[in-house]
């Protein structure tokens, strides 16, 4: 598929779907269970760290800078 730029928005044309598989569970529960596995076993995680945690914040805060000067790019 692509997508069409009309005006401010983007239509997608000839989208096909393809349904994808969704974990059964609840993604909250499962994301704690996995903390206090870590904790308990005294490993890091090899989802997230302190590390990933600032990474994220810095793209936050460029993204706002980003929104209150209009859109300009960033670099980080």
């Amino acid at each position: 598929g692509r997508l069409e730029h009309i005006d401010a928005y983007y239509i997608p044309v000839d989208q096909h779907y393809q349904p994808l598989p969704i974990e059964s569970g609840e993604p909250l529960q499962q994301v704690c269970d996995h903390f206090l596995e870590c904790v308990r076993d005294n490993t890091p995680s090899a989802l997230s760290s302190g590390g990933v945690g600032a990474h994220l914040v810095q793209i936050l805060c460029a993204l706002t800078t980003s929104l209150n000067q209009g859109g300009e790019w960033v670099t980080l």
